[in-house]
């Protein structure tokens, strides 16, 4: 008994599927860590901690948090899957004279 062609066609699909090494991103500027990661053909998503709302300027400048991505670097995974990190929080140091 031979197997139905939609099972044949299936395995010619994901023989041509583009896998992709998720990159590790730690400490990368958000802007420059979206850029790498689209060269691979991944997105990225950046979440920011709540508490400070980001201006879009601001935002940018935010660096990816070390060990926030996921799925984890090294991991294969296919072109065009989504990556999540979260940004680093803004912090804010008030010097008080004395």
């Amino acid at each position: 008994m031979t197997p139905p062609r939609a099972f044949d066609d299936a395995l010619i699909q994901a023989d041509e599927v583009d896998l992709v090494r998720v990159p590790s991103l730690d400490q990368v500027r958000v802007d420059r860590a979206v850029a790498q990661a689209r060269q691979l053909g991944l997105s990225l998503r950046v979440d920011h901690r709540p508490g400070r709302p980001l201006t879009r300027r601001t935002w940018r400048r935010h660096r990816v948090e070390a060990g926030s991505i996921t799925p984890a670097p090294g991991t294969q995974v296919l072109a065009g899957t989504e990556l999540t990190a979260r940004s680093e929080p803004l912090e804010v140091r008030v010097v008080l004279g004395y």
